[in-house]
């Protein structure tokens, strides 16, 4: 009965990093999409700085 005892509580400590393993791996994940969010943003914001800067440069040349 106490092998029995010593197994659940063995049982719910895995569990219990489990579900800690997962929260960080839903975290990470989170995280990096707001990361990919931000680079994709700033490549955004790079490509129109490059527009506009080709623009102004072709409208003195003219």
């Amino acid at each position: 009965m106490a092998q029995q005892v010593l197994n659940v509580d063995h049982f719910r400590k895995l569990q219990g990093q489990l579900r800690e393993h997962i929260t960080d791996k839903a975290n990470l994940l989170s995280e990096n999409k707001d990361l990919a969010y931000a680079l994709n943003l700033t490549r955004s914001e790079l490509a129109a700085a490059k527009k506009a800067s080709v623009e102004m440069q072709m409208a003195q040349g003219m």
